[in-house]
């Protein structure tokens, strides 16, 4: 009597296993797809926060939180670096200047007298020196929602007052972490800094309440995003280049 032997696999078990590898597949990137959009719910949470206690202390104290100095004592509050010029409703650097430039203290000052005031207490960055507040703390970047390697400030820019999202690293003095180059690039992907502002503004990166932005290391250079294909697909940065897998793009975002 013979005996047959089959081997391999039929059409009907085949189709069968591509079904459930399509399946896990499909499940991993719908996964990711909600990781994603939870961590910039989170992140634009954050902002909204800060803007909120922003408002608050305007409302409070009639001053910009950073920028007070004259009256922060009669406040409770700590009056900070005397370098620069203070109480003039500008978040600059300790020389005046505005927008960012290559110092720190008024745009993270901003966050210990928000945090002073108990109005908003920022999760740090880590491994950064910092710098002296009220002759103890020190203050250092606060961590972004999104993903706590990164960082912000805030600064003045056009009249307004802004969070500048996309601090690398504290490794020096500059406001970036990365003095001296000529164009510092960014920390997010054009995808993400496009959901940001889609989410909050009108999906326009070189208009509006949430601007593509670039800045140099080494003085007040700071400006629109318009190099092509990076984060913006052309000079003319009417939209972010989406389809890049590098992180491009660093934000402006309107907290006033």
């Amino acid at each position: 009597m013979r005996v047959s032997c089959r081997n391999g696999f039929t059409l009907i078990e085949l189709s069968i296993v591509l079904v459930v590898i399509g399946l896990i597949a499909g499940g991993i990137m719908v996964g990711n797809h909600l990781i994603e959009a939870a961590a910039i719910r989170a992140q634009i949470r954050q902002l909204e926060q800060i803007k909120i206690a922003l408002s608050v202390f305007k409302q409070k104290y009639d001053a910009i939180p950073g920028d007070i100095r004259v009256r922060a004592a009669q406040f409770g509050l700590t009056q900070g670096n005397s370098a620069g010029f203070r109480d003039n409703g500008l978040i600059s650097d300790m020389g005046g200047q505005s927008p960012i430039v290559n110092s720190p203290y008024e745009p993270l000052y901003f966050f210990g007298h928000l945090q002073e005031a108990q109005l908003y207490v920022p999760d740090y960055m880590t491994g950064c020196a910092g710098y002296v507040w009220n002759g103890v703390t020190t203050i250092t970047y606060p961590k972004l929602a999104f993903d706590a390697s990164m960082g912000m400030v805030a600064t003045s820019y056009n009249g307004g007052h802004w969070l500048y999202l996309g601090i690398s690293n504290c490794a020096s003095g500059y406001f970036n972490g990365q003095a001296g180059s000529a164009d510092q690039n960014g920390t997010l992907l054009p995808s993400i800094a496009y959901a940001i502002d889609q989410k909050m503004d009108n999906s326009s990166p070189n208009s509006g309440q949430v601007l593509a932005f670039r800045s140099s290391g080494s003085g007040p250079v700071d400006r629109p995003d318009i190099l092509a294909n990076q984060c913006v697909t052309t000079v003319a940065a009417t939209n972010y280049n989406i389809i890049s897998t590098t992180k491009w793009c660093k934000l402006l975002i309107r907290a006033d």
